[in-house]
């Protein structure tokens, strides 16, 4: 790293952009801070490289955080077989969510850092199938409260129309608890429609409900209860949701939990699916006003 910075002090000039006259647009190299990226930053990094965002979506504390460090811990502890890491541009953003997973400093419980209220940050993650083929993924990480924000939404649906992937998050362990697990699925219903009305949701979109804290539900009492009423939830969901989208699965995870063989599998499995492009015309031809929706995103990003 030293070396490194040596280096660039020796040959590399830096430029004020805004104000300085010498800084030529075909000499500049952007070198990114490896935080983790707003808006702005995500939007210019898609003109240099394809990006395919994952809406990662849900109440405050359902692990939507965790789920995003988790995929990239598994490249880092080296649990990865079909996939290879690619590269990051937002290291440190997953470093700083990570250091209550770290051994020495970790408590009995590893945590990941709770995302601020009013945070609205992305993360990069890079990867190659077997083909050697190369997708960049671009992890929206929101804070909780800011998925009942419709003008959050509309914002976010204005960059991410018809976005392939969307996962909503619904916490496995309040889904235990027989006071609190129906307004998770509430909450997630009333989300969702939210999502469809900014745009985010559509006949190309790849939807992924996830009972996260699957650890909680599998040591749970009220085990056999509690995956018969996440079905039955589920079922509601599919019922409500599944003729706006492409696609629909219910996955069951406990991302922490990358050192069993079960876990680390669904979780590169689900990275795998992000990678593949859907192929929505089989199911659902585009209609006009979509495709015009499709070509202003083009516009944007490519």
């Amino acid at each position: 790293m030293e070396d490194s910075k040596q280096f660039l002090e020796e040959n590399a000039t830096t430029y004020d952009v805004e104000s300085d006259e010498k800084a030529s647009p075909e000499n500049l190299i952007y070198v990114y801070s490896g935080q983790a990226m707003d808006m702005e930053e995500v939007f210019g990094f898609s003109c240099v490289e394809n990006v395919e965002p994952v809406i990662v979506a849900g109440e405050q504390g359902s692990g939507k955080t965790t789920l995003e460090v988790m995929m990239y811990w598994l490249f880092l502890e080296g649990r990865n077989e079909s996939l290879m890491f690619s590269g990051s541009v937002t290291m440190k953003g997953f470093w700083e969510r990570s250091k209550g997973l770290m051994k020495k400093a970790a408590p009995v419980n590893p945590t990941v850092a709770r995302t601020l209220r009013t945070e609205k940050k992305f993360l990069h993650l890079a990867l190659c199938d077997k083909d050697k083929k190369r997708k960049s993924l671009i992890f929206a990480d929101y804070a909780g409260e800011l998925f009942d924000d419709q003008e959050c939404l509309n914002e976010l649906g204005e960059f991410f129309a018809s976005v392939s992937n969307v996962v909503v998050t619904i916490d496995g362990k309040k889904l235990c608890n027989y006071r609190e697990k129906t307004a998770v699925i509430s909450h997630a219903k009333v989300m969702l429609i939210k999502m469809q009305q900014a745009g985010i949701l559509s006949r190309q979109t790849h939807l992924y409900i996830v009972c996260t804290k699957y650890d909680e539900v599998k040591k749970s009492e009220k085990k056999d209860a509690t995956m018969k009423f996440i079905r039955k939830s589920y079922q509601f969901l599919e019922d409500t949701f599944s003729h706006q989208v492409n696609k629909m699965d219910l996955w069951y995870l406990y991302a922490c939990g990358i050192d069993q063989i079960e876990e680390k599998k669904k979780m590169e499995e689900l990275l795998l699916n992000f990678m593949e492009k859907n192929d929505e015309h089989d199911q659902h031809p585009i209609i006009a006003e979509e495709q015009m929706m499709v070509k202003r995103q083009m516009d944007k990003f490519q």
